[in-house]
């Protein structure tokens, strides 16, 4: 591929949308990383299991358990 920096960018944004559909420009989701389980479950609106370390809020919307909080409350073995 060759062209200036923003020719390539424009050519990678074009044919990812093409790929998949999606307009990424205007449809960029966002993480909320949360920084404990409680939090987590709130944030979610119910309790989670304790493996659960991800979730959608909605179509554009992820949820993620911080991971500098693994292990303090994941309850299976965790190797960074």
């Amino acid at each position: 591929m060759s062209g200036t920096k923003n020719e390539i960018k424009k050519t990678i944004s074009k044919e990812r949308i093409d790929f998949y559909g999606v307009n990424w420009i205007e449809h960029i989701s966002v993480i909320y990383l949360a920084g404990s389980r409680n939090d987590f479950d709130i944030i979610s609106g119910y309790k989670t299991d304790d493996w659960v370390v991800g979730s959608t809020l909605s179509y554009n919307k992820r949820l993620l358990l911080s991971p500098g909080s693994y292990e303090s409350v994941y309850l299976f073995y965790y190797c960074p």
